[in-house]
């Protein structure tokens, strides 16, 4: 009973976990949610062949599958996914107090055991984890990787169970995040902290029972480990040599240089000095999360030399590393661990440099997994704590982290919400101010919009997508030759992007440069995206506007298959243009003009399905049968329309040419001068009149 007592432990805490973000449930799609949610290579009907090769929309070197897969089978629909990441840290969390459960062999007074799980459920520095959906992959990997430590502990006994467990779950958590591969480095410290507790359950270990005392220096113990876990290593390694090969057949490459954005490190003392930093930041989030966090954790890259800040940095990783020391002295299971959650960071300490952009150069949900060592090794000291003052720091520091979850939640309930609590907490990144100028445009305030861009650009002259934001800003507000201004500079500091080539050929097509922004379009754009859906809708507001709603329809109805839902009515109104009559007709004219006849025939049957006029029927379809050559079928198409209409000058023009067609040029001429009589602004019946008088 006392067992099963102790086991239900870290349910409840998972319960707090989930009541305490149940918030999220309402938060929407920010920051890169909508970048991947509404990419067109994971939009329905999905090519999961496709999507399971591919790499993550953003950015070529992510191969992360299995927790792409589960972005793209929830669909776009924010509520769904907020409630998945909120079930997986709620697990998460769950599983740090079986782990908890484990390490303590369940000896400890009820209620020590809770330590490590409330310690995670409630950490600050998770929000982001948790209310980004895009934080998915460091969550799923995260709970794999528990898993992993769940089955290196429960599994001891039988080593072939233990191996392939650990091994399946670390490929699991590879196939999330790259991030995974930090686990071999864990995975030592791991062992060393949980040497010394392996014992059956509730029991103390077994002790041989004669002979000198085994020896347990630092090289024995580290022998001892690797004859007892050397399986274990072996497939962990093979996991990840499994992951790499897995990444290589799919994508065709290990690593592509030169892509994404580029992060500053400058030469080696300064990329030290970065890397000292990074690892001081995440030092400063796990401890003291209150004040410190943010979206964008800023800083000038390279680091200057000459700011104090940046030589605080090491001075605060050497003050840790002396705790740790003095911690592995007194309390070497916890300081193991604590270490452990250390090197599980190593991938994201700007080591080999990350593209986080906006002078990010580190990120609070690469904490998700780490912080779950950090968790136990604090709970095993609970364990051993006896002074008052612990306890009761403790439960103010978890009181203070409860209020710090539920005040800073609210901030990633939208993108104006993230981006303008971004804009005070790092005021210096050009990120908050680009992100917020999309959302003041899309609100129809393009004046803010562009007032935020340039702001935007202050900060960073070369942020591509700053200056795309402007050209959006200005396109809106009707200054188009100064938005396209901005959109070919986007395009020249990010070549590769085609969005910003598709926003180019929008500006030259509200200037009446149709022939531009096709070309644009049809020859770089669309080969490049073939899925972009506001440059098939751009395409199809070209031909809007050059009077082919034939083409048009092509390009529209692709861009409404491949639009997000929220981007529809937009395209459902533009298709709509294409109900009127008048577009067909004009489109008749054109392809005459072009000496289509036979097109031009099906034209006017479109506008007669759509509406038009018999009289305007009869106009555009005698013309296209006296170009083909059907001179009788045009008259008498003629003389009945003429009897509803008899003062239409076209008709009168169009029997004109039906007569010169069959070489009556009497009754020609007589139809042209009834015409020109009828119309005599109208050039054109003259014209016929005079050409056949000069000859």
């Amino acid at each position: 009973m006392a067992a099963r007592h102790q086991a239900a432990q870290p349910a409840a805490v998972a319960v707090l976990a989930l009541l305490l973000y149940l918030p999220t449930l309402h938060a929407g799609l920010v920051w890169d949610d909508p970048l991947i949610l509404h990419h067109p290579l994971y939009h329905p009907p999905v090519d999961w062949g496709a999507v399971l090769r591919s790499p993550l929309v953003l950015a070529p070197n992510y191969y992360r599958p299995l927790a792409v897969a589960t972005l793209v089978a929830l669909g776009d629909a924010a509520a769904a996914h907020h409630l998945l990441n909120l079930l997986l840290h709620t697990l998460n969390t769950g599983l740090v107090g079986l782990l908890a459960l484990r390490l303590s062999g369940r000896a400890q007074p009820t209620g020590r055991t809770l330590v490590a799980p409330l310690v995670y459920a409630v950490h600050p520095a998770l929000v982001e984890g948790v209310a980004f959906i895009s934080s998915r992959f460091d969550l799923l990997a995260t709970t794999f990787l528990l898993l992993a430590l769940l089955a290196d502990l429960a599994l001891r006994s039988r080593r072939l169970g233990r191996s392939v467990a650990v091994g399946g779950c670390v490929l699991l958590a590879a196939l999330c995040k790259e991030m995974a591969a930090g686990f071999l480095l864990v995975l030592p410290l791991w062992h060393l902290a949980t040497e010394e507790g392996e014992r059956e359950e509730g029991t103390p270990p077994k002790r041989p029972p004669s002979g000198p005392p085994a020896r347990n220096g630092p090289v024995a113990r580290v022998f001892r480990l690797l004859q007892r876990s050397w399986p274990v290593y072996a497939a962990v390694l093979g996991a990840l040599l499994a992951y790499v090969a897995l990444r290589v057949g799919a994508l065709g490459y290990l690593y592509r240089a030169g892509t994404g954005q580029s992060v500053a490190v400058g030469q080696p003392l300064p990329h030290a000095l970065l890397i000292a930093r990074a690892l001081a930041e995440y030092l400063l989030l796990a401890l003291w999360p209150f004040t410190t966090l943010r979206p964008i954790h800023f800083s000038v890259l390279p680091l200057p030399l000459d700011a104090p800040a940046t030589w605080l940095a090491p001075v605060a990783v050497l003050a840790a590393a002396l705790g740790m020391a003095l911690l592995w002295r007194r309390q070497r299971p916890s300081a193991a661990l604590g270490v452990a959650g250390l090197l599980a960071l190593a991938p994201v300490l700007q080591i080999v440099p990350l593209e986080l952009g906006g002078g990010a150069f580190a990120a609070e949900r690469f904490l998700l997994f780490p912080l779950t060592l950090a968790a136990l090794a604090v709970g095993l000291l609970a364990a051993h704590a006896r002074h008052w003052a612990w306890h009761w720091g403790s439960l103010l520091w978890a009181l203070a982290a409860v209020a710090t979850v539920q005040l800073t939640v609210p901030h990633w309930r939208s993108e104006e919400a993230l981006w303008t609590w971004a804009m005070r907490r790092a005021p210096q990144s050009a990120t908050p101010y680009t992100n917020l100028a999309l959302v003041a445009i899309n609100q129809g305030r393009p004046a803010e919009g562009m007032r935020l861009a340039q702001e935007a650009l202050r900060r960073n002259p070369n942020d591509a997508t700053a200056q795309d934001q402007l050209g959006l800003a200005l396109f809106h507000l009707g200054r188009y030759q100064e938005a396209e201004a901005a959109f070919a500079r986007a395009v020249e500091l990010a070549p590769e992007d085609p969005l910003f080539r598709s926003n180019l050929a929008g500006a030259l097509r509200e200037q009446g440069r149709l022939a531009e922004a096709e070309r644009l379009l049809v020859e770089e754009v669309l080969p490049r995206a073939p899925k972009l859906w506001v440059a098939h809708l751009n395409l199809g507001l070209v031909y809007l506007k050059a009077d082919r709603p034939d083409l048009a329809g092509q390009a529209l109805e692709r861009a409404l298959a491949l639009a997000p839902r929220a981007e529809q009515p937009s395209i459902r109104a533009a298709l709509e243009q294409l109900q009127d009559p008048r577009r067909w007709l004009r489109l008749s004219d054109l392809l005459l003009a072009n000496g289509e006849a036979a097109q031009a025939l099906e034209a006017v049957a479109q506008a007669e399905a759509l509406g038009a006029s018999a009289t305007d029927v009869a106009v555009g379809r005698s013309a296209a049968l006296v170009a083909l050559g059907r001179g009788d079928e045009a008259e008498a198409l003629l003389r009945v329309a003429l009897t509803a209409a008899p003062q239409d000058a076209r008709l009168h023009h169009n029997l004109g040419l039906a007569a010169r067609r069959r070489g009556d040029e009497r009754a020609a001429r007589s139809s042209f001068q009834r015409a020109a009589e009828l119309a005599p602004d109208w050039e054109l019946p003259r014209r016929h009149l005079e050409e056949r008088g000069q000859r």
